[in-house]
C-alpha cells in the first residue's frame, strides 16, 4: 500500500500544486483536450467519441477518467459501439478522486452505477495497474491504466444471462420488468428526428428484488444458484407447508421461497467453501457441502455460487413464530392498555389491561375451639381502580397478526401478573383466564357480532383457545381448547381433551389474526377481567428429519 500511495505521489505531486495555484495553462484544458493531446490515448479518445461520451467529459461538472493506453486495446472490436459504450462508461467516476484520497483506496462509483474497487494485495483497481496518475484537468483528473477494468456483471444480471433456463432463474425472471432510469442514463447525441439518444442505464422493477437487491451495484452480495435437480428437490419438500386457498398459487409461493433461501448475504461476500452452514439474510440455516459447490462467479456486487444441492431441514425453515405483547396492532381501547417496562419481559416490555375481576376464594377460618369453617369470600382485583383507568368492554380484544405455515403449531404463551398483592395474600391469590380467538389466512377476518360476541373465530362461536394462570408465577405455558357457553358473552365451560387439545391446524400459508379476550368468566361493568401478555409462541409441529 505504501509503494502504491509513494508512487502516486512522486509522479502528481508538482501537477497538483500547480492546479492548485491555477498556473499551469494546460490544467485549465478539459479533460477531453487532454485526452486528444496525449499521444499514448489516441484509441481511448477515438472510443470516447463514437460512443458520445465526450458530451459527458465538455460538462462543468468533475469526472475521474482511468484512460486505458493504447496498447491496453489489443483484441478488443472498437467497432462494435455496444460493446465500446459498456468499456467506456467503466473507466469514468463522478467527482475528482485523486490517488491520496481515502475513497480511492476503498472503492469509486462509475457513471454506468457499477464500483470499481481496490486491491491492495495486487496494487489494481479491477485488475488494472495505474501507469500515471492524477493529470489534472480543468473539470477533473486523470489516472492512465495499463488496461480497461475487467467488465463485471452484477448478481442478478449474471445469473440472468447464464442460467436463463434453470428454475431458479426462470422464476425471478418472471417477476422482471426492465425501466430506464432516465436521471443515470447518459445523454450520447441526438438522432436525425431530433430525439435526445441515451446510453442507458436499465433498472429492474421486481418485488423479489426490492426485497433482496441482488441487482444493487451498492450491496455486497453472497447468492446461491441452486441448480434444477436441488432446486426441484426444496420444491417438494416445501409444497405441503406453503399452501394456498388457490392450489394454482402455492407452487409460484414455494418457488418464491426456494429463491429467497439462497440470498446468503446483502453486506459481505462469504466463503461458503470454508462453512458447512450459512445462515441467510432471513436467519435460515442453509447445509452446504462442499463437494457440491460447481463454480463461482465474481460479480461487480459480489459473488455467485453455482450449487447442486442443499439440503435445508424443515425446523430451519418454518420456524417458531414469536408474537410480542406489546407488538399488538390495535385494540378496543388503546387507553386502557399498558405497555410496561419488565426487565423479566421478552424485549423488555409486556402489555397489561386495567380491569376488575371480581374472585371468590374459600377461606379455612380456624375456630376458638379449634374447629375449622370454611367460607366464601370476594376480592377486587385490578391495576388502578380509578373509574377512568378502567376498561368496560364485553370481549375487550388486543389484535395480533403472524404469518404462518400450512402445519399444526401449538400455542405457547407467557402472561405474568407481578402485581404483588394480587400474590401476596395466600387466601386470595389472583387467578385470571385469557381467551384466544382466531381467523385463518384468506378467511374473513375476527369481527364482534351486534351482541359484542366475537365472530369469524375458525373453531367456531363455541370454542376457542384458553390461557389460565396465577399472579406471581413466571411461566411459559402452552394454551388448550376450551368449550364456550352457547351465549353472546361466550364465557369459558370445560375444557377439550384429546390429543388435538393443544393444536391449530393451519390450512393456507399466510397472516392470520388472533383476538386476546377477557370476559372469560363474567361480564360485569368495568369487571370483564385483566389481561397480561409478555409473548406468545406460535410453535410448528414438524416430522422429524
Amino acid at each position: 500500500m505504501l509503494v502504491f500511495v509513494a508512487g502516486f505521489m512522486s509522479c502528481s505531486e508538482n501537477e497538483w500544486d500547480d492546479h492548485v495555484g491555477g498556473s499551469d495553462g494546460a490544467i485549465k484544458a478539459d479533460l477531453l483536450q487532454q485526452i486528444k493531446s496525449n499521444p499514448d490515448l489516441t484509441i481511448f479518445a477515438r472510443a470516447i467519441e463514437k460512443t458520445g461520451y465526450n458530451l459527458l467529459l465538455e460538462q462543468a461538472s468533475n469526472f475521474t477518467v482511468f484512460a486505458p493506453q493504447n496498447s491496453a486495446w489489443s483484441g478488443i472490436d472498437t467497432n462494435n459501439i455496444e460493446s465500446l459504450k459498456k468499456i467506456v462508461s467503466y473507466q469514468i467516476a463522478y467527482g475528482k478522486n485523486i490517488s491520496t484520497d481515502a475513497v480511492f483506496m476503498s472503492k469509486l462509483k462509475m457513471v454506468n452505477t457499477k464500483y470499481v474497487r481496490f486491491n491492495s494485495s495486487s496494487q489494481t483497481l479491477e485488475g488494472a495497474k495505474i501507469i500515471s496518475a492524477d493529470k489534472v484537468a480543468g473539470n477533473g483528473v486523470i489516472h492512465i491504466v495499463d488496461k480497461p477494468f475487467e467488465l463485471k456483471d452484477n448478481v442478478f444480471d449474471y445469473i440472468l444471462s447464464n442460467f436463463k433456463n434453470t428454475e431458479l432463474v426462470k422464476h425471478l425472471e418472471s417477476m422482471n420488468t426492465k425501466v430506464m432510469d432516465e436521471e443515470r442514463s447518459v445523454q450520447t447525441g441526438v438522432n436525425d428526428l431530433g430525439q435526445l439518444e441515451y446510453d442507458t442505464i436499465w433498472v429492474d422493477v421486481n418485488p423479489f428484488l426490492t426485497e433482496y437487491p441482488i441487482n444493487n451495484e451498492d450491496s455486497l452480495v453472497t447468492f446461491i444458484l441452486l441448480e434444477d435437480d436441488g432446486f426441484d428437490y426444496l420444491k417438494s419438500k416445501y409444497m405441503p407447508y406453503f399452501k394456498q386457498q388457490v392450489d394454482s398459487l402455492t407452487e409460484p409461493l414455494v418457488k418464491e421461497n426456494i429463491c429467497r433461501d439462497m440470498v446468503i448475504s446483502l453486506n459481505k461476500v462469504v466463503d461458503l467453501t470454508a462453512v458447512d452452514t450459512i445462515i441467510n439474510v432471513d436467519g435460515v440455516k442453509v447445509p452446504i457441502n462442499g463437494s457440491n459447490i460447481k463454480s463461482t462467479y465474481e460479480a461487480s456486487n459480489g459473488r455467485v455460487y453455482v450449487i447442486s444441492k442443499s439440503d435445508i431441514l424443515l425446523k430451519n425453515k418454518i420456524q417458531s413464530i414469536r408474537i410480542e405483547g406489546e407488538n399488538y396492532l390495535s385494540s378496543s381501547s388503546n387507553s386502557n392498555l399498558y405497555v410496561r417496562f419488565r426487565r423479566w419481559a421478552s424485549g423488555e416490555r409486556d402489555i397489561m389491561l386495567n380491569c376488575r375481576f371480581v374472585q371468590t376464594d374459600n377461606v379455612t377460618l380456624i375456630g376458638s375451639q379449634g374447629q375449622d369453617s370454611i367460607i366464601s369470600e370476594n376480592k377486587t382485583f385490578f391495576w388502578d381502580n380509578n373509574t377512568a383507568s378502567l376498561a368496560n368492554a364485553q370481549n375487550f380484544h388486543i389484535r395480533y397478526q403472524a404469518p404462518v405455515n400450512s402445519v399444526d403449531y401449538e400455542i405457547h404463551y407467557v402472561a405474568y401478573d407481578d402485581i404483588d398483592w394480587h400474590y401476596e395474600d395466600t387466601n386470595h391469590i389472583f387467578r385470571f383466564d385469557q381467551k384466544l380467538f382466531i381467523s385463518m389466512p384468506g378467511q374473513p377476518e375476527l369481527a364482534y357480532t351486534s351482541a359484542n360476541g366475537v365472530a369469524n373465530n375458525y373453531l367456531g362461536d363455541l370454542m376457542c383457545f384458553v390461557a389460565q394462570d396465577t399472579a406471581g408465577i413466571y411461566k411459559e405455558r402452552k394454551m388448550t381448547k376450551w368449550n364456550l357457553g352457547a351465549n353472546t358473552t361466550q364465557y369459558i365451560t370445560t375444557a377439550v381433551k384429546g390429543d388435538d387439545a393443544s393444536i391449530m391446524s393451519v390450512p393456507a400459508s399466510g397472516n392470520l389474526t388472533m383476538w386476546l379476550c377477557n370476559t372469560a368468566k363474567t361480564n360485569a361493568t368495568q369487571s370483564q377481567g385483566m389481561l397480561f401478555l409478555d409473548y406468545i409462541l406460535l410453535v410448528p409441529k414438524l416430522p422429524a428429519e
